[in-house]
C-alpha cells in the first residue's frame, strides 16, 4: 500500500493519523479538518474527531521525513517520457489581513494586487501509468 511505504519509522498513532489524514482528504477532496472529519465517519462526535486529528497535527514532527519518502516514490515513476506540468499561480486573499505567511499576488480575475498566496505546482504525467503525480 502507497501510505506503507512513507511511514516508515512511524509508530502506531503517527501511522494511523497519516492515514486517516489522507483517506480524509482523499474521501472529502477538502482540507479543511471539518470535512476531513467528516469523511472518516467514526462513532464519535464531530468534535472530538476534530480535536484529535488538530492535537496529532499539531504534534506531528515527521513531515520531512514522509516527503522525502514521497518525493523518492515518486520518483521511481518518472522517466525520459515522463511530462511536467508546471502551474504558477495564486490565490487572493482581498479581505484577509492577519493570516500567517501572508503576501501581495496580483489577481488573476481582477488584475488588482492583493493580498494571497504565491502557489507553484508541479504535477507529472506518465505514460504508464494514468495518473498524475504532484511534486
Amino acid at each position: 500500500m502507497f501510505i506503507d511505504n512513507l511511514s516508515g519509522d512511524l509508530n502506531k498513532t503517527e501511522y494511523r493519523f497519516l492515514f486517516q489524514i489522507f483517506y480524509g482528504l482523499l474521501a472529502s477532496v477538502s482540507v479543511l479538518l471539518s470535512e476531513i472529519s467528516r469523511a472518516l465517519e467514526e462513532d464519535i462526535t464531530l468534535k472530538k474527531t476534530i480535536e484529535r486529528l488538530s492535537k496529532n497535527l499539531v504534534k506531528f514532527d515527521k513531515i520531512e521525513e514522509v516527503h522525502s519518502k514521497y518525493i523518492k516514490e515518486i520518483f521511481k515513476l518518472i522517466d525520459d517520457e515522463t511530462v511536467f506540468c508546471i502551474d504558477h499561480t495564486d490565490i487572493a486573499k482581498p479581505k484577509s489581513t492577519v493570516l500567517e505567511n501572508l503576501g501581495r499576488v496580483k489577481d488573476g480575475s481582477t488584475g488588482k494586487i492583493e493580498n494571497g498566496y504565491k502557489i507553484l505546482e508541479i504535477a507529472t504525467l506518465t505514460k504508464e501509468k494514468n495518473h498524475i503525480y504532484l511534486l
